[in-house]
């Protein structure tokens, strides 16, 4: 669909948490192309031909799931589980070419680690922590650790956390939802503040979700659930949102793609 709205064309089914390409050119998401067994690491659709084809996980002691594009188009962040070997359990990287050449990136023995977005330079990844048993509790964070591993850093209490959240084109900010509500706070923790959603008339809009920058940063695109559901575009400070799908069902985790045309 584009930014304007309308019918919304239908590209794959199934198909989960899709992302697309730097370049455009593919659309990584989360399906099981290899039922029964469903070892899909890697989702992969063509954007001229919409041809689908995957990998499967690098490691089958690990589950791998890869869908988070490194700006430069060559690997892709995966949340990585071990049943038999909890200590395993962390943020990884893979080729996309080829979905192997697993690489380790965060260590969260019994907890899970997830993926969310790389900042625009690539040298960071932020990604949500859940940590083990052992560690004091369910509840879950996000985080921000440099793209190739390294020390990471919580940048939200306790609690505030989400698996669609944007870092803005600049690098200044990254906006998430949590508790019903979208929230805005710099990379390095600074500055969490909330976001008050309201439409072109100046009603508020509740239970905002799934927020992602436009590539020029002067937009966000998110969705909202409730008595009037679908996509919504707004400005960063959450301010003139529009509706842009009519869809009598959940319309959730849109993404930008920057390619010429599209």
């Amino acid at each position: 669909m584009g930014p304007e709205g309308g019918e919304p064309r239908l590209v794959l089914s199934p198909g989960e948490f899709p992302h697309w390409a730097p370049d455009g050119s593919q659309l990584a998401f989360q399906a099981c192309l290899n039922p029964p067994d469903c070892t899909t690491g890697v989702a992969l659709m063509e954007r001229s031909t919409g041809e689908v084809h995957g990998f499967p996980m690098p490691d089958p002691d690990l589950f791998t799931s890869c869908a988070i594009w490194a700006p430069s188009g060559r690997t892709l962040a995966c949340d990585g589980d071990s049943e038999s070997d909890p200590t395993r359990n962390g943020v990884y990287t893979v080729r996309a070419s080829d979905g192997e050449g697993l690489t380790r990136v965060t260590s969260n023995p019994g907890g899970t680690d997830s993926p969310v977005t790389y900042s625009p330079d690539g040298q960071r990844l932020l990604f949500a922590r859940t940590p083990g048993a052992s560690d004091g509790g369910a509840e879950s964070a996000l985080f921000v650790t440099p793209s190739r591993g390294g020390r990471a850093t919580r940048i939200t209490p306790w609690g505030y956390t989400d698996d669609s959240a944007s870092w803005s084109p600049d690098g200044r900010s990254i906006v998430f939802e949590t508790f019903g509500s979208l929230f805005r706070v710099r990379p390095d923790g600074a500055g969490l503040t909330k976001i008050a959603v309201t439409t072109t008339e100046g009603t508020p809009l509740a239970h905002p979700f799934d927020a992602a920058f436009s590539p020029d940063g002067r937009s966000i695109v998110f969705s909202v659930a409730g008595a009037e559901p679908g996509l919504y575009l707004a400005h960063p400070d959450g301010s003139r949102a529009e509706r842009l799908t009519m869809s009598p069902t959940e319309d959730h985790h849109g993404n930008w793609c920057a390619a010429p045309g599209s």
